[in-house]
């Protein structure tokens, strides 16, 4: 019910359907016989007949969808979020909560991506000439932005030292599902928090809640150091992948 979580997993959502392969499906495939077995990074599904399209192909496609679909539910994501975190109203914290986990998963997951695309095909993430921007750094810069602004201007991880086994915690506008995943995310915490606190000296690049977790700790330093250098995949890298 909330326009700016819509948002959000929507943007996820259209990133993770940009990473995988275009296929030809349905009634006209255009001459092309389905794939009998796993194509490449294709992975045939026994409930439709379908047939991977070409790489310049599935470029394109991917161009298309980043400049009609993913950047205006970007920048319809971007300025809810903005108009969220600025009102500083007490009822929005859970919703920034949520939208910034989701943008900060996104992040780990992208920068995975390529990762595991450089293993495999030998990119190397290192800049080919002095015009070429590595949007690697970008994703960065990304997270630590929504960083600050979730524990400087959204009130951080405050929320979830409280008591929420008790009445009259939170906002009305919580309901009692959304407590009680505030409660589990409590626990889990305690629970992991060595293992969490050890994600600090982990590749960023390769390590699930790598940001995400950054979210659940008070006191968090915008200038934490970070593990190994920062790479250099430019834009062109993320296309390709």
């Amino acid at each position: 019910q909330s326009d700016l979580v819509a948002a959000a997993l929507m943007f996820w959502s259209v990133t993770r359907m940009i990473e995988r392969w275009w296929l030809i499906c349905g009634p006209d495939m255009l001459g092309m016989p389905p794939m009998e077995d796993n194509f490449g990074p294709c992975r045939r599904n026994p409930f439709i007949k379908a047939a991977p399209v070409t790489p310049f192909m599935d470029t394109q496609l991917d161009e298309m969808t980043i400049r009609d679909v993913l950047v205006p539910i970007k920048n319809k994501l971007l300025r809810l979020l903005k108009e969220r975190m600025l009102a500083r109203k007490r009822e929005d914290w859970y919703e920034i909560y949520l939208v910034s986990f989701i943008i900060l998963h996104n992040s780990e997951r992208v920068l995975s991506h390529i990762m595991d695309f450089a293993r495999r095909f030998g990119v190397n993430p290192e800049p080919r000439s002095n015009h070429e921007s590595p949007l690697s750094h970008a994703y960065y810069q990304v997270c630590k932005t929504v960083l600050v602004y979730f524990h400087f201007a959204s009130g951080g991880a405050a929320p979830l030292s409280l008591d929420w086994t008790g009445t009259g915690q939170g906002s009305p506008s919580m309901t009692e599902h959304q407590i009680a995943y505030l409660r589990d995310i409590k626990d889990e915490v305690r629970r992991q928090d060595a293992q969490l606190r050890d994600l600090q000296s982990v590749s960023m690049y390769d390590t699930e809640m790598y940001w995400c977790h950054q979210m659940l700790f008070p006191g968090w330093k915008a200038d934490v150091p970070h593990s190994g250098k920062l790479l250099e995949f430019t834009e062109k890298d993320f296309l390709v992948t």
